[in-house]
């Protein structure tokens, strides 16, 4: 068993890394998506089916087609061309240079401290479901991050709207008389 989860760790890590790595949009999207089985497959080796098989139908089968329709829809090489790597560098840096103050100081105010959980305590396979053990810990002893990864799902779903919104052009009208004149099919 330690060495399915060792073989399936070092994968995740390997597509999360390339997740990043490719140049590609859209094979980034796919490692995104094998990522996401990887750990379906690891949560299944330790017996926790029920995530496993929401990760694989909301994640793989709903977000990882999200992803590649905007990808679709955006003009990927406009972006390239437009947008040089070395401007990114500053802004990347003062959003991860943010993102760990902001972890620090919330595990300095005690507010972000993780209850110490062992598996003997805490999951009882044997006289509860996984559904009830993941529901009550979820929403009790971790309701900070799980509000926090709801804020993050709320801004990535702004920020795919807004870059599929070109700013600065007008909305494409349809005229269903022109429509209809191009296709004689009506007739």
């Amino acid at each position: 068993m330690e060495q399915l989860f060792l073989i399936f760790s070092t994968l995740i890590l390997v597509a999360g890394v390339m997740v990043v790595l490719s140049i590609n949009p859209i094979h980034s999207v796919f490692w995104h998506t094998l990522t996401f089985i990887l750990t379906a497959m690891l949560f299944i080796t330790l017996t926790i089916d029920f995530v496993a098989l929401m990760l694989i139908i909301v994640c793989v089968g709903a977000i990882a087609i999200l992803f590649l329709f905007v990808i679709m829809m955006l003009d990927v090489l406009k972006f390239k061309e437009s947008l040089e790597i070395t401007q990114l560098i500053p802004v990347t840096l003062l959003i991860g240079v943010g993102f760990f103050t902001n972890l620090w100081w919330l595990n300095q105010d005690q507010l972000f401290k993780l209850p110490n959980l062992t598996l003997s305590q805490e999951w009882d396979f044997a006289h509860e479901s996984n559904i009830r053990l993941i529901g009550r810990t979820m929403y009790t002893d971790f309701w900070i991050p799980f509000i926090l990864a709801s804020l993050v799902l709320l801004v990535a779903m702004i920020g795919a709207i807004v870059l599929t919104h070109e700013l600065g052009k007008e909305t494409k009208k349809q005229s269903l008389y022109k429509q209809h004149q191009r296709n004689n099919s009506w007739t």
